[in-house]
């Protein structure tokens, strides 16, 4: 009779949860369906909607990732950070914005950090940092569509994207292929920057270029191994 009694109240627990992933879900769903129907998209639309979000946010922040199990608020968290995404994007497209959005802004920042949040809480350790590429993907297509008419908008997010990448490395890679990884991001970055004439790539092609540099001077290939002798001195070479 305790076993059955401890098995339900197991089973009442994780439908209590599971209905608070729900709440959070419907909630930002709802949110996202009232900017979308709206007939006058406007700033009494945008600010009740980032109203009801912020609310979320701190439901999901105060309770769900704070008290419950971490798959169950890894999902959470994965709802509310979709629909902050969704939610700047769409505040763009439909409102037409042609500046930056102090709002929208933040919306795109809370939900990268949610989406990190996420990948920690759902994905085994081993492939955390594919996770993390998968959540760089969104926020680099959006810089890329729009860097043209939005470019400090796009910058947010491209930053993010790049942030995102640059700790997938690191969880995926060490040794000389962390370096190259590093590198070859600073010269496709560079590349691209060449090629759509902007500059504020070269900001992130830079970073990963000194990534690269002090990771192969400080922990790869030190300068001190010139002097020192080991039992594989040429490991660091390649780097």
């Amino acid at each position: 009779a305790q076993t059955f009694a401890s098995g339900r109240a197991a089973e009442l627990d994780a439908a209590f949860e599971w209905g608070h992933v729900a709440i959070t879900a419907t909630m930002s769903a709802a949110a996202l369906l009232a900017l979308i129907l709206a007939r006058r998209f406007g700033e009494t639309t945008r600010t009740a909607v980032a109203a009801a979000l912020t609310l979320l946010l701190a439901k999901v922040v105060a309770f769900d990732i704070a008290t419950l199990t971490s798959s169950r608020a890894g999902w959470s968290a994965l709802a509310l950070g979709g629909a902050l995404f969704l939610a700047s994007t769409i505040s763009h497209r439909l409102a037409r914005l042609d500046e930056l959005d102090v709002v929208a802004v933040g919306e795109t920042v809370v939900a990268g950090a949610l989406g990190a949040f996420a990948v920690v809480a759902l994905l085994r350790t081993d492939v955390e940092g594919y996770g993390l590429l998968a959540l760089a993907a969104p926020f680099a297509l959006s810089a890329a569509l729009e860097l043209r008419r939005l470019r400090d908008y796009a910058t947010v997010q491209l930053a993010i994207a790049v942030v995102a990448v640059g700790a997938a490395f690191v969880m995926l890679l060490d040794g000389n292929w962390l370096v190259l990884a590093w590198a070859a991001g600073a010269g496709a970055l560079a590349l691209i920057a060449t090629t759509s004439r902007e500059n504020r790539l070269l900001v992130a092609a830079h970073a990963y270029s000194a990534l690269a540099v002090v990771y192969a001077l400080g922990v790869n290939a030190p300068p001190r191994d010139l002097f020192v002798s080991a039992a594989d001195p040429a490991t660091g070479v390649p780097a």
